[in-house]
């Protein structure tokens, strides 16, 4: 029912509806971001989606959380990150797409079931020209569920911006606060692992 209750209030006001900072949302908890800069832009039962009005028209930036299942139980928190650097390598459009830096870390600083990681990718179709290149940066957390290794998730913030450009640090720190905010709550007695009320929007990659 709070499930419910929360996808028909997005509906009606996607601008200012967010889960309440803490909540359950299938099995994780997250802080979202607050501020009237920032905007709930998808909200369906793998991903909920945010973006913020930076000011500086050539600057976007987001934070999102993901959750999917997996098939593969993983021997070692080595193999995990292994996968996770490989997922990234998987390029659906290689034309447009470049990988620049890909890496995983299994740090301290995060939980046993999670590794960090950073990637900056050169887009080059998304300027103004066909020979204008963008860099976009991904950073995130992707983990397994404590209690149900085969449950992924995936929490993240990006940026996109003119090279050489780098985001500035003031995002990069609203971006850690949203990932440093992810935590875990019980598997779901009903099931459902759902984060808001919908269907995902099928991805490129899944197309081809």
């Amino acid at each position: 029912m709070k499930k419910f209750l929360m996808a028909q209030a997005c509906a009606l006001l996607l601008a200012v509806c967010v889960p309440a900072a803490g909540g359950d949302l299938g099995g994780v908890v997250i802080a979202p971001p607050t501020g009237d800069d920032w905007t709930l832009v998808q909200a369906n039962s793998q991903s909920l989606v945010w973006m913020k009005r930076t000011g500086d028209p050539d600057i976007t930036f987001g934070v999102a959380l993901l959750t999917r299942p997996i098939t593969t139980d993983f021997a070692t928190r080595a193999d995990f990150a292994d996968w996770v650097r490989r997922a990234a390598e998987t390029n659906p459009d290689p034309d447009r797409f470049h990988l620049l830096k890909n890496d995983v870390l299994a740090g301290q600083d995060v939980e046993d079931n999670c590794v960090r990681y950073h990637r900056v990718i050169e887009d080059r179709s998304a300027g103004e020209g066909p020979d204008t290149a963008l860099r976009l940066e991904v950073t995130g957390v992707a983990c397994r569920h404590p209690e149900e290794p085969m449950r992924y998730f995936d929490a993240q913030y990006s940026g996109r911006m003119p090279l050489p450009a780098h985001l500035p640090q003031a995002l990069t720190e609203e971006g850690t606060s949203f990932l440093d905010s992810l935590g875990f709550s019980g598997v779901p007695e009903d099931g459902d692992w759902s984060l808001a009320e919908g269907e995902p929007a099928r991805t490129q990659r899944e197309e081809t």
